[in-house]
């Protein structure tokens, strides 16, 4: 029966796959690989915070998929395990680009507990928030990932105004980590705001086709169980990444590979399969 089919999809194990998590564009990579220099130079600019400093504010620029937003979230992993006193903040502007969203969230990273809602405003929030990293004697950090989605009007060069500067009225240091995709930060701020703004730039360049290939076989040996996909596959998987410049696509094709010669009761991807695949995607290339 078909529903016994479908049963077996859902039930069955894994398969060709050891960890299919992998080849998700979410995942974060235990071994972060060639962003050592980008890494060194962000985590310099945090280490003041270490010390009762202010960090300095960094821009992020770089295309889709060169390992920006990774980059942070290693950076956070690592904070927060060592220090306490420093609050680090993810925000993709993207889904969250009112100020009273982000307050909101930064005020759940700050106390623990779930943010104001009825009846409470973004300035009411924005005080709470400063008043207690003073108290606490904390340092926040706020990476503001996808930030042209919060810099469109006029309320995201508010929120930029009173991050930076929340620290004449409340005495506390503040970190603003915004991330662009692009290589330019083209902005134009206020005054106001110019006069204490005043980023450093790191940039992340696309990865070279021996980095993608390099780092395709790694979550490939992760991902896959041993003998599921061969060097030759990779190559050409490799190579369609790099004509597109687009990481996630050579993970998305990997992820789609194993499943399709999963279904097709093989126990290896085949050169077939790839450009069958590949030809239905073309439209997406």
């Amino acid at each position: 029966m078909l529903e016994d089919k479908i049963l077996g999809v859902f039930e069955g194990d894994n398969g060709l796959f050891k960890d299919k998590e992998v080849f998700d564009v979410h995942h974060i990579p235990e071994k972060f690989l060639f962003r050592d220099q980008q890494m060194k130079t962000l985590a310099s600019n945090i280490k003041p915070a270490f010390n009762g400093g202010g960090p300095v504010h960094t821009v992020i620029l770089g295309d889709h998929a060169t390992g920006k937003t990774t980059a942070m979230k290693k950076l956070f992993e690592i904070i927060e395990t060592i220090e306490p006193r420093i609050i680090p903040v993810y925000i993709n502007c993207k889904t969250y680009n009112t100020k009273f969203k982000i307050y909101s969230i930064i005020f759940e990273k700050v106390f623990k507990v779930e943010s104001l809602k009825r009846g409470t405003s973004a300035a009411i929030l924005f005080d709470k928030i400063m008043k207690g990293l003073k108290q606490k004697k904390q340092i926040l950090i706020v990476v503001l990932d996808d930030v042209n989605y919060l810099l469109e009007d006029n309320k995201g060069q508010e929120l930029f105004y009173e991050l930076t500067r929340a620290y004449e009225m409340f005495k506390v240091k503040i970190g603003i980590y915004p991330i662009l995709t692009g290589m330019e930060f083209r902005y134009t701020f206020d005054k106001n705001i110019r006069t204490i703004f005043i980023p450093q730039e790191i940039i992340f360049p696309y990865y070279t086709f021996d980095e993608i290939y390099s780092i395709l076989k790694k979550r490939a040996c992760v991902g896959f169980q041993k003998g599921v996909i061969d060097q030759e596959i990779l190559l050409r998987v490799s190579e369609v990444t790099k004509d597109s410049n687009n990481l996630r696509l050579g993970l998305n094709i990997l992820q789609n590979l194993g499943i399709m010669a999963e279904n097709e009761g093989s126990n290896h991807i085949t050169n077939n399969q790839f450009n069958q695949l590949i030809k239905s995607k073309q439209k997406y290339l």
